[in-house]
């Protein structure tokens, strides 16, 4: 049986052994990030956050347009917690 997995491994060509290298070491590295991001504090993520937010916003050719008074009652509405909130949202 194991000659039979090293002929499979003996059919490959050289840019192919380079390219299971280069997608284990992508998967390995993926997997070190994730472990790194996971055991950062909740400040340090929200300050790459917003230090990556101002970047993209300051690349992006569009500038944001400015909420209509429609949809900041609707975003009011989604923030209520119970009935008097929404209560609170039209007077």
């Amino acid at each position: 049986m194991t000659g039979m997995a090293f002929r499979l491994l003996g059919r490959l060509s050289v840019r192919e052994y380079a390219a299971i290298v280069a997608g284990f070491t992508f998967v390995v590295l993926e997997a070190l990030l994730h472990i790194l991001v996971a055991l950062l504090p909740t400040p340090v993520i929200r300050w790459f956050y917003n230090r990556s937010r101002v970047l993209f916003n300051s690349l992006s050719p569009q500038r944001p347009r400015p909420r209509s008074g429609e949809v900041c009652t609707a975003q009011r509405i989604l923030r209520a917690r119970d009935f008097v909130d929404l209560c609170a949202v039209f007077g």
